[in-house]
């Protein structure tokens, strides 16, 4: 095992990346006026008791309303621009929220990699269709559709198509 070389962290060099005046728990990224800071608390205003979990991708449609997949309590919380809950969807459909996209026509992709999947919803959170059988993953090194390595660029290659 290789030692961590100092200044280091998650692989990423912190020196010039961090501005601990925000809070220590805060990370900035960027640089040349292109800089966020990220942190680990809840963006947005959730309901009384929930949690986002692992908020494990997030999307911006054209009308500025920002989409959190997460494996917490509701797997897909819709935001205004101000962190307000517009809607939430998808309890009881995603077995293990990965990534999510926004396609053209505004209709939203949701690849599960817990059940090997692609799922295109309505922005209102409607089922459009299904890519893939649940839990019915294509044998690893198969060349056959659904192979989870290969269902985020699919699914950037639909949208970007539809």
């Amino acid at each position: 095992m290789v030692a961590k070389e100092p200044g280091w962290e998650f692989g990423i060099r912190t020196e010039g990346h961090q501005d601990n005046s925000i809070g220590p728990e805060t990370v900035t990224l960027g640089e040349n006026g292109f800089e966020y800071a990220i942190s680990a608390d809840n963006w947005g205003t959730l309901s009384e008791g929930w949690v986002y979990k692992e908020g494990t991708s997030v999307a911006i449609d054209s009308n500025d309303q920002v989409y959190v997949f997460n494996r917490g309590t509701c797997p897909m919380i819709v935001f205004d621009t101000d962190g307000d809950v517009l809607r939430t969807w998808g309890e009881g459909v995603s077995k293990n929220p990965h990534r999510v996209t926004i396609a053209p026509d505004g209709s939203v992709f949701c690849v599960d990699n817990g059940d090997s999947t692609i799922r295109q919803f309505s922005p209102a959170g409607d089922l459009i269709k299904t890519l893939g059988t649940p839990n019915k993953p294509a044998p690893k090194m198969s060349g056959d559709p659904f192979v989870y390595r290969h269902m985020w660029h699919l699914i950037r290659v639909m949208a970007i198509y539809m």
